[in-house]
């Protein structure tokens, strides 16, 4: 059993503005617990600040996350889901 899901979240800094035409990608962030919403970022770019995600997990049986396009297309969206694991529970 899982108690917590834990990552840093971002934009992949390799993408540069010269990559996409002069632009970066945009990226909103979602972590849904049994098909409900349990998180979603604000909308992140290539110069935002990384998020540290610390989820409390006990008792989901199905753990999704999604990086999805935030209105512009998804040209450049490298989403980084840094570090990604689940820690069991203490018994």
């Amino acid at each position: 059993l899982y108690g917590r899901f834990v990552t840093d979240i971002g934009v992949d800094d390799a993408i540069t503005p010269s990559d996409c035409n002069g632009q970066g990608g945009t990226i909103i962030f979602q972590v849904f617990k049994d098909n409900i919403l349990a998180y979603q970022s604000p909308t992140l770019n290539r110069n935002s600040t990384t998020i540290k995600l610390n989820i409390n997990v006990t008792g989901t049986s199905q753990l999704k996350i999604k990086a999805i396009d935030a209105g512009d297309n998804n040209w450049c969206d490298h989403a980084d889901w840094a570090g990604a694991r689940l820690y069991c529970l203490d018994n």
